[in-house]
């Protein structure tokens, strides 16, 4: 067959390339390889300084493969600096060469979409662009549910601290009211992993037996999360498979970080390029009919052998070793000398300042004469050695660039500031958005001292809308600084690209601005504020948060925000009365705030006060309808205040919202539990354990309704899943402890109990359930004094019945006398309260049944135990009970006789013993 055009360019092409034989050679052979063959590499990493040859050495990769019938992309640093933009630009390479990306195109424009509308709508919250990009895309705090808790979330059950990842109600109630539509919610909750596994299915169905070839320049300045998501995409599982056949390449000055590419070096070509030897650029130079060797080692010395410059030198065909610049002379000067004609000598020079060179950038440093010749003139340098096409404009060579913008800087300062004052002049109008990047630029260049700060205030701007845009910022202050000959400029980005390097992120980069740019008061109050929301929701750490809210509400005492998280901090502290305080506050100042008013009803509730509680939630559900977590808290507090048939509508309205709320789904299984619908409570449990607000506490809930309904076997092995998903979560070594009990086995009752004393030592039903253990084994004396605290602690909690018939009977035991009297007249009241709440729950009913009887009251008890089995209880229930009795004739022998009475309608019962 004869050749086409195409690849009669492409022979030329690769036959102009000089050097680097062995690494070509390498390429195409591995190409030609079968992906099954031990020696076929997937990854090549090309890297080497700057100058050495590393972008020409990957478009010969491209080449080559191109010739192979591989299907090829490559990104260019513009597209490095976000995931998404990198996913756009193979998308679009992959349709140019006619693989069909319908489905990518429609969901990317589909996100696109969906998030300029958020961001554009007039009444869009002041933290939308925050609240998308750490809020809902980091953590996937909307992916947990669709519609995700927010703050107020943070507690999963309110005696355990389970921090959700976004931090302002009110954004997410707007978008909520917005975002019906699943698919849409997940897009903008997920946008990476949905887009990029739409691209790769798409992919996989496109090469129809060809290679594919992912190639990318200037690696070295890929942003950090592109970096993440390209090893994974390589190695990892998250976005579905890769055709087999497919190889990656990537350029940088540096070597990938071992630490984190280390699984992939197997599969892996090393390339470390290195500067031409004199040989080397002795064989370039003869291309250009530069044979003197006296020229030769003037130019390789000169140039010390990179690539760009013997090649720039030798196309200005010097005559003898006196026309070859020294570098530390006029170097630059020697890379125009070929250029004549004055005007197009002017143009090259203007045309290095910009980092973004295309024709409109170009009359912005023309001569107004000039400016008709832009077309003209902008096409001519495109024609240089040193200037490459890339992404829609012309880009210098970054070692050409950097030598005649330090020639201009150095020639004409006054000049060289007035070029740098009209290029930012023109991407001021042009517009840039939230982010005037190449603005910012260029008014460092002209003017650092003046711009500096303002810089770095757009650099916590910056932050707010990903590490994407932070890595851009970043390299921008670098690029300043070199370009502007300040080094306080360039510090900083390299400061804040070092931040970005760190473990977290977010967090080093805040703390770089906070502590050293001299933030205006109330831009830093903002900074804390989101170093807060890293600290305290993400790293879940409200201890060494608290500070950062603090300083935030003492630099503006207005910043609602700022006070708001301070309460939500103090509540995960354990601080109920200071964030009460705190959220009354946030109140005054902006009493439609609902986030604070479902925050303020869950306080109350903590503290006890059900009637303000249910006040706050009522009125956050009239702001805004559809917020689950507030829907789900009122349905908890309406529980506890035996409102079962509304709280049960209110949960399940929640779970309606978001199927996949866990929290939403675990406090509706404890209504249906209390509700004697063990069935439909197991589900929920089921449905919780595998979701974010569930987990290990819906485990461990699954496991007291499988104890509760006589299945002992299947409540032990939840428990023990339990103790195994987090070994520090004490309530289920409780209630496996007590489960044992149950069963007999009091010495690993024992064990159990003791250890989950020690993860909580503040947990009173723990010491209580640990008396009746050590009652049962024996060890009453040991008992003792964990029963007669039983009901010590929070004087805020109410008091349960059990515990205060515990500490009454061992009050009699140790001779207290009227005391003891008083705890067993306690339980009977504290009985009857909770009966009105939980008419289905045994214990209300048996503990006041039992102080009565030792109290000389047994008829009543046993109407009591008579009431109870109207329900009636579960026969494993009733066998606890009889158990239960037992041990309590161990503690107190004189109330055998009574105790006895009491348990006679139990035994009488079927299933009772």
């Amino acid at each position: 067959m004869a050749p086409s055009l195409q690849d009669i360019i492409r022979q030329r092409q690769s036959a102009a390339f000089y050097g680097r034989d062995t690494h070509r050679e390498h390429f195409r052979a591995n190409l030609a390889r079968p992906p099954e063959d031990e020696r076929r590499k997937f990854v090549y990493v090309v890297h080497g300084s700057a100058g050495v040859g590393k972008s020409v050495l990957l478009r010969e990769f491209e080449r080559i493969a191109l010739a192979h019938g591989a299907l090829t992309v490559r990104l260019d640093e513009d597209a490095t600096t976000d995931v998404l933009d990198a996913l756009a630009a193979i998308a679009a390479g992959l349709a140019e060469q006619g693989v069909a990306v319908r489905d990518f195109t429609r969901r990317h424009a589909e996100y696109q979409r969906a998030r300029s509308d958020l961001l554009a709508a007039g009444d869009a919250p002041e933290d939308l662009a925050t609240t998308l990009t750490h809020g809902l895309v980091q953590t996937g705090a909307i992916g947990a549910g669709l519609i995700a808790p927010d703050l107020a979330g943070a507690l999963y059950d309110p005696a355990t601290t389970a921090p959700v990842a976004t931090a302002v109600n009110d954004v997410r109630a707007w978008i909520a009211r917005r975002i019906k539509e699943p698919r849409t919610l997940r897009l903008l909750t997920d946008p990476v992993g949905e887009l990029t596994g739409a691209l790769t299915a798409e992919l996989a169905a496109g090469v129809r037996g060809r290679a594919f070839a992912l190639l990318v320049d200037t690696f070295e300045n890929a942003a950090p999360p592109v970096r993440d998501w390209l090893l994974t995409l390589i190695g990892g599982d998250d976005y579905g498979p890769l055709p087999a056949d497919t190889v990656v390449a990537v350029a940088g000055q540096h070597r990938p970080d071992p630490n984190t590419w280390s699984p992939l070096w197997p599969v892996t070509a090393d390339i470390a390029l290195e500067p031409f030897t004199r040989e080397e650029a002795a064989g370039l130079l003869a291309r250009h009919n530069v044979t003197d060797p006296a020229v030769v080692d003037s130019i390789w010395e000169v140039t010390e052998g990179l690539p760009v410059l013997v090649d720039a030198l030798a196309q200005a065909a010097p005559a003898g070793p006196e026309d070859v610049a020294d570098l530390s002379g006029d170097a630059a000067e020697r890379f125009l000398k070929q250029i004549q004609d004055p005007l197009q000598r002017r143009v090259a020079e203007a045309a290095a300042l910009p980092r973004e060179l295309n024709r409109d950038v170009l009359e912005a440093v023309l001569p107004e004469a000039e400016r008709a010749r832009s077309a003209e003139l902008y096409a001519w340098l495109r024609t240089l050695p040193f200037v490459r096409d890339q992404a829609g404009g012309a880009h210098y060579h970054q070692v050409v660039r950097a030598l005649l913008v330090r020639l201009a800087r150095t020639t004409s300062p006054s000049g060289f500031t007035a070029q740098q004052t009209a290029l930012a002049d023109h991407w001021a109008a042009a517009g840039e958005g939230a982010l005037p990047l190449e603005e910012l630029y260029h008014r460092l260049c002209a003017d650092t001292a003046g711009e500096l700060p303002r810089a770095l205030g757009h650099a916590l701007s910056a932050v707010y809308q990903g590490t994407a845009a932070a890595h851009r910022w970043a390299v921008m202050l670098h690029d300043a600084g070199r370009d502007g000959g300040d080094d306080r400029v360039s510090a900083w980005g390299a400061r804040l690209a070092a931040a970005l390097a760190a473990d977290h992120p977010v967090l080093a980069y805040l703390t770089e601005l906070i502590e050293g740019a001299g933030l205006p008061r109330a831009t830093l109050a903002r900074a804390l504020v989101e170093r807060w929301r890293v600290v305290c929701l993400e790293l879940r750490r409200p201890e060494d948060a608290l500070a950062d809210v603090t300083r935030a509400a003492e630099l503006d005492p207005g910043f609602v925000r700022a006070i708001g998280s301070r309460g939500l901090t103090r509540k995960l502290l354990g601080d109920h009365a200071g964030a009460l305080a705190d959220y009354d506050r946030a109140l005054e100042l902006n009493p439609d705030y609902g986030w604070a008013l479902g925050q303020r009803g869950q306080v109350r509730a903590l503290l006890g006060d059900r009637a303000g509680a249910l006040a706050d939630l009522d009125r956050a559900l009239a702001l805004d309808p559809y917020w689950a977590w507030a829907l789900a808290e009122r349905g908890r507090v309406r529980a506890q205040c035996g409102e079962h048939a509304g709280a049960l509508a209110d949960l399940d309205r929640a779970v309606e919202l978001s199927p996949r709320y866990g929290w939403a789904l675990l406090e509706r299984g404890r209504v249906r539990c209390a509700l004697g619908d063990y069935g439909a409570a197991l589900e929920d449990f089921t449905r919780a354990a595998g979701l974010a607000g569930g987990g290990v506490h819906a485990v461990d809930a699954r496991g007291q309704v499988h104890r509760r309904t006589g299945d002992y076997a299947a409540a032990l092995a939840d428990f023990d899943r339990a103790a195994a998903l987090d070994p520090a979560y004490a309530p289920a070594l409780a209630h496996r402890g007590v489960t044992r009990y149950f069963l007999g086995d009091t010495a690993a009752a024992v064990a159990d109990l003791e250890a989950a004393g020690a993860l909580d030592p503040e947990d009173v039903s723990v010491r209580r359930d640990l008396g009746m253990a050590l009652v049962a084994a024996g060890e009453t004396e040991r008992a003792l004094p964990l029963l007669l605290d039983a009901e010590d602690g929070d004087e805020s909690v109410e008091r349960t019945p059990w515990g205060l018939l515990l500490r009454g009977l061992a009050g009699q035991r140790a001779g207290r006398g009227e005391a003891a009297a008083r705890d067993l007249r306690a339980a009977v009241v504290a009985g009857a309260r909770d009966r009105r709440r939980a008419p289905r729950e045994e214990d209300a009913y048996f503990a006041s049944a039992v102080a009565l009887a030792a109290l000389g009251k047994a008829e009543r008890g046993l109407r009591l135990v008579a009431e109870m089995l109207r329900i009636p209880p579960p026969g494993a229930a009733v066998a606890e009970c009889l158990t239960d009795l037992a041990t309590l004739r161990r503690l107190t022998p004189e109330h055998a006789e009574a105790f006895a009475e009491i348990a006679r309608p139990l035994t009488a019962r079927p299933n009772g013993g």
